[in-house]
């Protein structure tokens, strides 16, 4: 199972948010690029760093602290991603691309198709329907069913449950189950994971990874 910190910036902090919510924020810390230091130095194989700023915007906000992460190990990048060309910038720089919002437009996977062993599929559920604009905007489309219907275009899934995220109440295993069982590629879950327990019972259902926040920053779990 590979654990995979995160790093959500937002104004230039490491912060985590409670279910998303941009006015229930906590601070980690004001230097996001020694926050990544400390991870990889820690064992980390690779970070999940996701510009908050740029999910609620809808344009990366912070390509430049990213772009120093990048040169410090592997990182998957997600937020404000609204772009082939983005995704090309991205790739060409070692990152692995989160794409979510933009997926939702008829073409853009296709557009990106030949970066696809280096993008994931944000799938972030609230009861079951994907979530969009840095989770600010819902939809009725049903995840589980969007997820199995574009898979080929990814190399991966990153699957979060809104509901759980930044709660440290435990991870939604109903969902996580559902979704390694509707896909054929990688699964990291996310949301919620506040224990070694949980993550076993996540390496349990069959999924590749997972991503923590709160529980590292808290010390609630150590790589």
């Amino acid at each position: 199972m590979t654990i995979i910190p995160a790093i959500d910036i937002l104004g230039g902090k490491v912060v985590r948010l409670e279910r998303g919510d941009y006015s229930k924020v906590t601070v980690y810390s004001g230097d996001p690029v020694k926050t990544a230091e400390k991870w990889f130095s820690k064992g980390a194989e690779r970070l999940h760093v996701v510009d908050l700023d740029g999910a609620r915007e809808g344009i990366m906000k912070n390509s430049g602290v990213i772009g120093k992460i990048a040169r410090l190990g592997p990182i998957e990048v997600g937020g404000g991603i609204r772009s082939a060309e983005v995704v090309g910038e991205l790739v060409s720089q070692g990152c692995i691309a989160v794409v979510g919002t933009k997926t939702l437009e008829p073409g853009f996977l296709e557009s990106i198709e030949k970066y696809k062993e280096s993008v994931l599929l944000a799938i972030d559920s609230r009861h079951n329907k994907l979530a969009a604009a840095g989770w600010l905007r819902s939809t009725t489309i049903d995840a589980y069913e969007f997820a199995r219907k574009n898979q080929e275009h990814v190399s991966g899934i990153v699957f979060t449950a809104i509901e759980r995220d930044g709660m440290m109440r435990g991870p939604d295993l109903k969902a996580i189950k559902t979704m390694v069982e509707a896909v054929e590629v990688d699964v990291i879950a996310s949301g919620g994971i506040s224990t070694r327990a949980d993550i076993d019972k996540i390496e349990g259902l069959g999924a590749y990874g997972c991503i923590i926040g709160k529980a590292l920053y808290e010390g609630k779990i150590k790589l």
